[in-house]
């Protein structure tokens, strides 16, 4: 969670957008019994929420800052 806090709300933006590709990839393989590591859908979906989680958090700080 550091490594993603200390990214940029752009960086955090653009790894969420791999992600999400990454996402609708496997699960497009699992759809066709294609993916034979079916844990990949949960970690890539863990991912992105962690992402999100960073960018909420970074929105909320620069938020209270410009209210100080």
């Amino acid at each position: 969670m550091q490594d993603l806090l200390g990214r940029t709300i752009k960086e955090l933006v653009q790894m969420r957008k791999e992600y999400k590709e990454q996402l609708a990839k496997y699960r497009m393989q699992n759809s066709m019994r294609a993916l034979s590591e079916t844990h990949l859908i949960k970690e890539t979906r863990q991912n992105i929420a962690r992402i999100n989680t960073a960018i909420t958090q970074k929105n909320k700080d620069l938020a209270s800052k410009n209210n100080q």
